[in-house]
């Protein structure tokens, strides 16, 4: 499985310091993939140097959304990949009542 990380935008505050970026990322796994876009707001601000690379940001996203070195937003991908390998069809929801058909001859 491999993870593609794409910074869209990041964002300061009046200090110049990171506080949050816009992200996508995409899992892939042979032919098939699930992927998400999303905002993530840092625990603290990060200081903005020049040399700020996206690598850097992606970085410092796992390590501020990992718990117990678990990333958040890759486990989320982790299991909807899970999902797709199963091949698990979904199911008419219950709420619906009975699914009915007319024969007509």
């Amino acid at each position: 499985m491999t993870y593609e990380w794409r910074i869209l935008d990041i964002y300061s505050d009046h200090e110049n310091n990171l506080v949050q970026v816009r992200y996508y990322l995409k899992l892939k796994n042979g032919n098939l993939s699930v992927d998400t876009e999303g905002y993530y707001a840092f625990s603290n601000p990060i200081k903005i140097y020049p040399e700020l690379s996206e690598n850097q940001v992606v970085f410092m996203i796992e390590n501020d959304s990992s718990q117990d070195f678990v990333s958040a937003i890759k486990s989320r991908l982790e299991e909807q990949m899970q999902v797709l390998q199963a091949n698990v069809q979904p199911i008419r929801a219950p709420w619906l009542g009975p699914e009915t058909f007319a024969v007509g001859l």
